[in-house]
């Protein structure tokens, strides 16, 4: 009997272990042989997922068929396995009845411990979460199967092997999930010290959230001034700001902070129903950030700022006079610390109905050039806004008209810069009939097109970017194995063009006293090779006027190795008039080229030379062509610019001198992660390439008595956002007004900036 009954029991635990088996492959049938049951949808599914359906009553015949095999296969017992990524309808033939159901294949996410969504797919990863020193916050990954947690700052949080993260000190660590797929997700966590001094929204702030008052525009301009409980007297007598000549800013000349997503939907989506109904959920800004930024050595803010704000939904006739207050709030932190305004003018007033759920900003659309009812109601509002602070030194409010505009093209297809500089020239005209001196600025200008009908007009211009800002990650092929798994550690960039082509000429490098025998890699993200019958290299090496033979082909780099004692390496196209090359590595020398080189080649048709590149015996490296970095940087990208301000008796801006020093996703090298070698706070050594790249452009303005704009700063230094990973600012994703961790910055990560800071302060 005994003998039996442990028969029994074991058949049961065989039954039970194979239950459980089944339950990984079987989840939760939608039909289980039972008509009378409804057919579900929709099913969600990770990578390699499967899942059983049912369909009919037991023992009818049922006609299995996918959609689309490479998302999801369905057996002819209906065992779905998901294969690829995306959407796929699953279908169930059941005599003269079809069922339908919608099969979602996802890339695997992090939700936390409440439930809650905390970072995207393995493409996308990268967001964050705020923790106090000593908080505690358990992960876990959906439609995946985490294998591993890690974390990249131990000092700062730690993650457990079931994903649970403590937060010890403040600073910024990066948490990185691998699962059962080899994929990885990302997810940064800020660290901030307990008891931190939380920033909260002023009165005016809080109403203008909740229930704004409106007034009619005519009304408000019979009588229209700043609210001078808010701009007293004792400011206005207090400030430095002065009066300054509109057409020569020596003011201006200097670090410009860019402190965009502030007042305006430019980095985010708002429900604009709530916008208008005056229940704002927008970022704001506080005078604690003014007064950190002005005791950083920064003498102006560009606030991006939504016209549509002002205005009652669609109807641009009744004006949000709370916004305005909030905006008197922002211009006397401004004068009290001695800081210029510039309002960088985002959006159209009114072009959002109530009804739409996002509003579209004035760098997404040209109906301020096309729509005469809209370009008319933005001279009325700039006019609205000059009016109020006319008595204000002109340095304490200056005006950025159409902050990146999409510019329309003419029946030729060329930029319409006539148009673009008579709408622009209005909106100076309306301005400087209430305020004759305002500082009024144009933007976006490009290498091939330029506006000089602004410049005649007295307006200033600048250009805002050097194609692509450059990124540390931007060289990630400096990354590609040597072999060993050492990390490169970078030094000074060299500007050296990433097209090479007959115009061009060849990309060449010297050797003091000659290169030693090594490997020699040249890469490229756009490919190296032709894939026929074999791999083919897009470019032909010399070695001292002999060709070298290529070892190994991969479709973003070429090895070869350099025979002792060469004194010239001599790389030039093989196989068509024009290549691109990303980056050269001698050895363990990692020499990158410049990424916006291309751009500008490319869209605009100038041809960079090639300078030759001499190799030194400590690793450092120079060019033939300019004297330093900064006269090259002036040479390429300001020159031309800068002499046509001049010409007009105008001032020339350079905006976005900046180098972002963080990491970006993409790289996954599994002895040299991309994340990890180029994040800052893993390898500091990034530092170096940071700093010498806003030197030589800091360095340059400087010398030619240009204004300047330090991207790098982009919303690093608000304390009231302090959301970063190491040295980005990450787009907010949480309302302001809810968001109880909204902190001072001190001690959560300024310090990765600090040595960037200290090289502008030496060019101001």
């Amino acid at each position: 009997m005994k003998r039996r009954k442990r028969v029994i029991a074991f058949l049961i635990m065989v039954t039970l272990a194979i239950s459980s088996v089944l339950d990984v492959y079987i989840q939760n049938p939608m039909i289980a042989y039972a008509a009378s049951q409804t057919w579900e949808d929709e099913v969600n599914l990770g990578l390699y997922d499967v899942y059983t359906l049912h369909a009919g009553k037991k023992g009818q015949k049922v006609t299995w068929s996918s959609s689309d095999k490479k998302i999801v296969t369905v057996s002819s017992k209906g065992r779905l396995k998901a294969v690829g990524y995306g959407e796929a309808d699953v279908k169930a033939k059941v005599g003269k009845k079809t069922y339908v159901c919608k099969v979602n294949v996802l890339h695997p996410c992090i939700f936390d411990d409440t439930d809650k969504w905390i970072c995207g797919d393995e493409m996308n990863s990268g967001s964050y979460i705020i923790l106090s020193e000593g908080a505690t916050r358990t992960i876990r990954e959906e439609w995946g199967t985490a294998t591993s947690y890690s974390s990249t700052n131990k000092k700062v949080a730690t993650i457990s092997k079931k994903g649970k993260i403590k937060a010890l000190k403040s600073g910024v660590a990066k948490i990185v999930v691998k699962d059962k797929q080899k994929r990885q997700l990302a997810l940064w966590v800020v660290v901030q010290r307990k008891n931190t001094k939380l920033i909260a929204p002023t009165a005016i702030q809080k109403k203008r959230m909740k229930k704004s008052s409106y007034i009619s525009y005519n009304q408000l301009i019979k009588n229209n001034s700043y609210d001078k409980n808010i701009i007293t007297d004792k400011i206005r007598k207090s400030t430095k700001l002065k009066t300054i000549n509109n057409k020569k800013l020596p003011y201006f000349t200097g670090i410009v902070l860019e402190n965009r997503g502030q007042i305006c939907n430019f980095r985010q989506g708002f429900n604009m129903s709530e916008v208008y109904s005056g229940n704002m959920t927008a970022d704001y800004v506080t005078e604690e950030e003014i007064k950190f930024q002005s005791e950083n050595g920064f003498n102006c803010i560009r606030l991006c700022y939504s016209l549509s704000y002002l205005s009652d939904g669609s109807n641009t006739n009744r004006i949000n006079e709370t916004e305005l207050q909030v905006l008197d709030e922002i211009v006397s932190w401004c004068m009290k610390y001695n800081m210029s305004l510039m309002l960088s003018i985002m959006e159209v007033p009114g072009y959002t109905k109530k009804t739409s759920s996002n509003s579209t900003n004035i760098g997404q659309n040209t109906s301020w050039m096309t729509d005469e009812n809209v370009t008319r109601d933005m001279e009325r509002y700039l006019a609205l806004i000059a009016q109020r602070y006319a008595s204000l030194p002109n340095s304490a409010v200056m005006f950025e008209l159409e902050a990146e505009p999409s510019i329309t093209l003419d029946k030729n297809g060329d930029p319409d810069m006539d148009s673009y500089c008579a709408t622009n020239n209005r909106f100076a005209d309306a301005i400087w009939k209430e305020k004759k001196d305002a500082v009024c600025i144009v933007s976006d200008i490009w290498s091939n097109y330029f506006p000089t009908a602004c410049a005649e007009h007295g307006i200033n211009v600048y250009s805002h970017s050097d194609g692509k800002p450059e990124r540390v990650g931007d060289y990630y092929l400096v990354g590609m194995n040597t072999g060993n798994g050492a990390k490169y550690n970078p030094v000074d960039i060299c500007y050296l063009p990433s097209i090479i082509s007959d115009d061009s000429g060849p990309m060449v490098f010297e050797a003091e006293g000659g290169f030693q025998k090594q490997e020699l890699y040249i890469g490229s993200t756009d490919g190296m090779t032709i894939m026929q019958d074999e791999a083919v290299s897009l470019v032909e090496v010399t070695a001292d006027g002999t060709p070298l033979d290529v070892i190994e082909v991969t479709d973003t780099y070429i090895k070869l190795v350099i025979p002792e004692n060469t004194k010239r390496i001599v790389i030039k196209p093989s196989l068509f008039d024009r290549v691109r090359v990303d980056m050269v590595r001698f050895g363990d020398l990692v020499i990158p080229a410049v990424n916006h080189y291309w751009e500008r080649d490319v869209m605009y048709g100038n041809i960079l030379k090639q300078p030759v590149i001499t190799i030194h015996k400590d690793h450092t490296y120079t060019n033939s062509m300019y004297k330093d970095q900064s006269e090259w940087y002036y040479k390429v990208w300001m020159e031309d610019f800068d002499k046509l301000c001049k010409k007009y008796g105008v001032t020339f801006l350079r905006t976005e001198i900046s180098s972002f020093v963080g990491s970006i996703s993409g790289y996954n090298n599994p002895e040299q992660s991309y994340d990890t070698l180029y994040d800052l706070g893993a390898n500091p050594d990034n530092m170096n390439v940071a700093i010498s790249i806003i030197s030589d452009k800091a360095k340059a303005c400087k010398e030619h008595n240009i204004s300047w704009m330090a991207w790098c700063t982009n919303d690093v230094f608000m304390p009231a956002s302090q959301l970063t990973t190491g040295c980005i600012a990450i787009d907010y994703k949480i309302e302001r007004l809810k968001e109880k961790q909204m902190t001072q910055w001190k001690n959560t990560g300024f310090w990765y900036l600090k040595p960037l800071i200290d090289e502008l302060k030496k060019y101001q």
